[in-house]
C-alpha cells in the first residue's frame, strides 16, 4: 500500500496555535499562586526555587528572574528582578 499517495495537501489557514502575523517582540507572562509570604521579594524568591529548581543560588541577570508580585488582597504589584545585589540576601 502506498500511504504517501493517501496524503492530503495542507491548505495554509491562520493556525489558532499562532495567531499573530507579526515578527514580535513579544511579552510572555505567566501566573503562579503563592504561598502566603513574608513579603513580595520573599514570595517571588520561593516562586523561583520551587519551579526552576535551581538551588539556593541568586539567578544570574540572564535567568528569566524578574517577576511581577501582586498582593492579592490590595491589587498593588511590585517588579522584583531576583538577580539584583539587594535581593541577595534571599539566597544562601
Amino acid at each position: 500500500m502506498n500511504y504517501e499517495s493517501e496524503t492530503q495537501p495542507v491548505a495554509e489557514t491562520n493556525d489558532a496555535l499562532d495567531p499573530f502575523q507579526t515578527d514580535g517582540p513579544y511579552r510572555v507572562t505567566w501566573s503562579i499562586d503563592g504561598d502566603e509570604d513574608s513579603s513580595p521579594a520573599r514570595a517571588a524568591a520561593n516562586a523561583w526555587t520551587q519551579n526552576f529548581n535551581r538551588g539556593a543560588a541568586q539567578p544570574c541577570p540572564d535567568d528569566a528572574c524578574v517577576f511581577t508580585v501582586t498582593d492579592s488582597k490590595t491589587g498593588r504589584s511590585v517588579d522584583i528582578d531576583l538577580s539584583e545585589e539587594e535581593f541577595a540576601h534571599l539566597f544562601y
